[in-house]
This record gives structure tokens, C-alpha cells and sequence, in this order.
């Protein structure tokens, strides 16, 4: 099955987004990040998915959060780990009040991105011992797994590495999962 992306609509609400969709015929949409915080957007995603038989599954920012981050499952800031860990275990939760089967989120990285560059050039700061953050990330993901306890499908998708955030970077990658080299 194929799945339209709500972040091709610009809307400022979800729900502006989802309607834009079915009203070109899109039954069939990833919700993912883009719009603005809603306290009652799973209610309101609940209702149109009950009216226009909309199949959903969520991505990786969605849903958007009351306070703005950038995910980041390997950040060594507790902070941002926990934000994101909580991030994701509400991801799961909406999923399954939505009936979506599957939930994606993007592989960590070796620092925390502000944001305002995310999806920009990144300016070069110090990385994370590549060790820890591994550790880090892999404690996240264990701590997801167990919250999920098999209720969806999880999926980690690659993060890109353009080349202007590899010069960037003196040419090393920041990211996790831009490749198909193990990470030792």
C-alpha cells in the first residue's frame, strides 16, 4: 500500500492537512511532522478517519509535539533522549488508537541538531563518543521495544547525509544509518 506524506500539504493543523488529502482522493496518508501542536488532534484524527475511511500510519515527528525538538534516540543529553523516548512511546500509543499497524522513526546521530538547522547545512559541533551514543541509542531502542510489547510494527529508517553537512563535518558522518557499513 502506498502512503501520501501530510508534510506535502502545507497546513498550519493536521487536520487542514488530512482534509487537503482526501479531498484529492488520498485515503491513504503518513502523518508526520510539519504542523503546529493540538491537544486534540488524536480526537480529530480519530473522527476523519472514521468519516473518510482514511488509513494512517505515523512518522518519526509526528505527533508534533507542545514543545519543539529534534528527535534524537542517540543523543547523550537526557533531555533530548527523554523527549524523544517519550516521543516515540506517545507515537506508539496514537498508532494503535488509530489502528496503524507500523510507526517509523529516524536512526539517532552523533549530535544534537538545533531546530532551526534541521533538514539544513548543519554547523560543525562536537560529536558523541561514537561508543556511547551507540549504547545510547541501542538502550533507547530496547526501552521502545519493551513499551511496544508487539502491539505495531517498528521501523528505524535511514537518516541523509547531504554533502554539505559531510564537508561540514571534515568529512566524517554525523549520522546513523547513512550506509551499509556496520558501526563497530
Amino acid at each position: 500500500m502506498i502512503y501520501i506524506s501530510s508534510s506535502c500539504v502545507r497546513a498550519t493543523n493536521i487536520e487542514d492537512a488530512v482534509k487537503a488529502l482526501v479531498d484529492e482522493g488520498f485515503t491513504n496518508i503518513e502523518l508526520s511532522g510539519g504542523t503546529r501542536y493540538d491537544e486534540k488532534a488524536l480526537d480529530k484524527l480519530i473522527q476523519l478517519k472514521k468519516d473518510y475511511a482514511i488509513n494512517f500510519l505515523l512518522h518519526n515527528y509526528f505527533p508534533t509535539p507542545g514543545n519543539s525538538f529534534v528527535l534524537n534516540l542517540a543523543s547523550l543529553d537526557p533531555e533530548i533522549s527523554k523527549y524523544s523516548l517519550d516521543h516515540v512511546k506517545k507515537a506508539i500509543d496514537w498508532s494503535e488508537a488509530l489502528n496503524a499497524n507500523k510507526y517509523a522513526f529516524h536512526a539517532g546521530f552523533l549530535i544534537n541538531i538545533p531546530l532551526h538547522q534541521i533538514g539544513k547545512k548543519i554547523d560543525k559541533g562536537q560529536l558523541f563518543d561514537l561508543q556511547a551514543a551507540v549504547e545510547q541509542f541501542e538502550n533507547n531502542l530496547s526501552s521502545i521495544a519493551t513499551y511496544n510489547n508487539n502491539r505495531i510494527q517498528l521501523y528505524i529508517e535511514n537518516n541523509v547525509l547531504s554533502h554539505a553537512n559531510y564537508e561540514s563535518f571534515d568529512r566524517v558522518d554525523p549520522f546513523f544509518f547513512t550506509s551499509s557499513k556496520n558501526v563497530n
